[in-house]
């Protein structure tokens, strides 16, 4: 499921963001999400992530989503953070030795 975050003004494309690589179950999904830098640090992918959040929660029925980032991506833990995931530092993702895994349940 993918969504393309606009700028309410203008309805200018400035990014997506997405629920995907569902499990076999539909229980768990990971979001993805990127922004042009020119729109970063103004609230844009807060307001996006919360509303993924619900829809997957709500909607969707997800008992957890979680989120791969570069372990060097500051802004995006930040983001995670700030919604309540959890760094999960039993996991890592295979094939990509600099990103951790973040998770929030349900």
């Amino acid at each position: 499921m993918y969504w393309a975050i606009t700028l309410k003004e203008t309805q200018k494309l400035v990014g997506t963001i997405c629920l995907w690589n569902f499990s076999n179950d539909k229980l768990i999904a990971e979001v993805g999400y990127e922004l042009l830098p020119a729109y970063h640090k103004k609230g844009i992918m807060n307001e996006a992530l919360s509303k993924v959040l619900e829809f997957g929660f709500g909607t969707l029925n997800l008992n957890s989503i979680e989120a791969f980032t570069h372990r060097k991506n500051k802004a995006s833990k930040t983001l995670l953070i700030r919604h309540h995931f959890k760094f999960d530092k039993n996991r890592t993702d295979k094939g990509f030795p600099d990103n951790i895994i973040y998770i929030l349940t349900k």
